[in-house]
């Protein structure tokens, strides 16, 4: 409701420099003195040329249909086995969408000129778009009127006749299937100790109403035509193995607390929890400044975030993960990793039509010729596009996945009687106890800085030991 609340139609939003007025600058003088300097109008502008957050009605709350099969067992008075299998379907989940998508350029294509570095006049290429993908789709055509202040054209090349806009709607669907697995038991009346494991596997065609994380967060789909079947992968949040096992030992020494030495040496817990699990799904993306000419850079730029939701193309699975390739025609014209001469983008040409990206992204961009087979990725871009004969990656959603956790939590208490109504206990808790490095998704994935980031597993923190004491009076 907030996104809605604060865009149009319910809110004009501008951004414009005014000298300071000679009055206390409250509301009314700074209204005042934006309409006397014309930057702003009553009853003037059309809200539908201005980016917009709307909901689809109806709008709902999403269900979940759920269900589970168990076979629990007790073995002998002190242990329990329990197995089941757990499955939900989830129906009418939220999702952002693009409702007004620009495919102006992805239906009729586009051209860009350019200066070939081997000496010669200006030349001009022409990239095709492709119709057949989007079957009875006609971008608009919209001409902007210049003597009013509006923007018309703000619907050219798009679906309807307004402006970029995000919807949110009840368009995505989960399911699960997990087997879990339970053991518990116990050794007399002082120590306790559990495992649980769990296989599941959680597939949707979107994890994320909202952007958090561009890694596997990815809100958007790549195809705005295509919000389902492109985009049913494995969820954001499929931990595909799960074990937990825990203990509280409560130390049977000296637990009555009789006399100083019975006070010191009585009343001692011991906990743990240990926890491993798979790495969680995650998306190579493109940074928004190598952002592809086909998508609506509009939209994305002021609804999505700086990460572009179009996923490269795949090129030999078997090449170190880090690798990166980019044509060409891409590196140089779109992506300005050639420079400028005569006020134009420069083509440099490579032997194998692609170049290395990882070494275009040194701080001294070299020009390293590369064929796809020795790289894991080619860049989603134009010239890419024009090869692979789509301007949509073939890298599935959520198609890599981050590092394991493996944690174990460690906590003693220290519980003293102090009379026979009140007690002090001491609490020291060490998280992630033996400091081990859970590095979880890379920091950084993006394809335009291939040669320092893309990939990095061990670039972020890597989750550190914390320790926490506390002091508990009870009476």
């Amino acid at each position: 409701m907030l996104n809605i609340s604060t865009s149009s139609p319910l809110v004009f939003s501008t951004t414009t420099q005014l000298p300071l007025p000679s009055a206390t600058p409250t509301g009314d003088v700074v209204r005042d003195a934006a309409v006397s300097a014309g930057a702003i109008r009553f009853n003037t502008f059309n809200p539908q040329f201005f980016n917009r957050t709307i909901v689809r009605e109806p709008f709902r709350s999403p269900y979940i249909q759920q269900w589970s099969f168990g076979v629990q067992r007790q073995l002998g008075p002190a242990y329990v086995l329990e197995a089941r299998y757990v499955g939900n379907h989830q129906v009418g989940l939220f999702q952002s969408v693009n409702p007004n998508p620009f495919v102006g350029n992805l239906i009729k294509g586009f051209s860009r000129t350019f200066l070939d570095s081997a000496a010669g006049p200006i030349q001009t290429v022409n990239f095709r778009g492709f119709p057949g993908l989007f079957p009875g789709v006609a971008p608009l055509t919209c001409v902007n009127d210049p003597a009013t202040p509006d923007n018309e054209a703000a619907c050219n090349g798009r679906l309807f006749p307004f402006g970029a806009a995000r919807e949110r709607i009840n368009g995505a669907q989960a399911g699960y299937h997990g087997l879990q697995t339970r053991f518990e038991g116990r050794f007399r009346n002082w120590l306790s100790y559990g495992s649980s494991y769990t296989w599941s596997h959680t597939v949707d065609n979107s994890s994320e109403v909202f952007q958090f994380n561009g890694g596997n967060s990815n809100v958007v789909a790549q195809n705005p035509l295509d919000i389902t079947r492109g985009e049913r992968s494995d969820s954001g949040f499929d931990a595909r193995h799960v074990f937990n096992a825990y203990f509280v030992w409560d130390i049977p020494v000296m637990k009555e607390q009789r006399g100083v030495l019975g006070h010191l040496l009585g009343g001692w817990q011991l906990n743990g929890v240990v926890r491993l699990q798979t790495g969680l799904p995650f998306n190579p993306i493109q940074q928004a400044t190598t952002r592809n000419p086909y998508e609506d850079s509009t939209v994305m730029a002021a609804f999505y975030g700086s990460q572009s939701q179009f996923r490269p193309f795949s090129a030999n699975p078997t090449a170190p993960l880090t690798s990166v390739g980019i044509t060409d025609v891409d590196a140089c014209i779109f992506y300005a990793k050639c420079g400028t001469a005569s006020g134009q983008p420069l083509l440099i040409r490579s032997s194998t039509g692609f170049y290395l990206l990882n070494d275009l992204n040194k701080a001294v961009p070299v020009f390293t010729p590369v064929t796809p087979d020795k790289v894991r990725f080619i860049v989603n871009g134009p010239g890419a596009a024009q090869i692979f004969g789509t301007p949509f990656g073939d890298v599935a959603r959520n198609s890599f996945r981050g590092d394991r956790i493996e944690a174990f939590d460690l906590s003693v208490f220290k519980t003293t009687k102090i009379g026979e109504r009140v007690a002090v206990q001491y609490r020291l808790n060490m998280f992630n106890a033996f400091n081990h490095p859970n590095f979880g998704i890379p920091n950084s994935i993006r394809l335009d800085q291939a040669g320092t980031t893309f990939f990095n597993f061990q670039e972020n923190s890597g989750g550190r030991r914390t320790i926490e004491m506390a002091l508990r009076i009870t009476f």
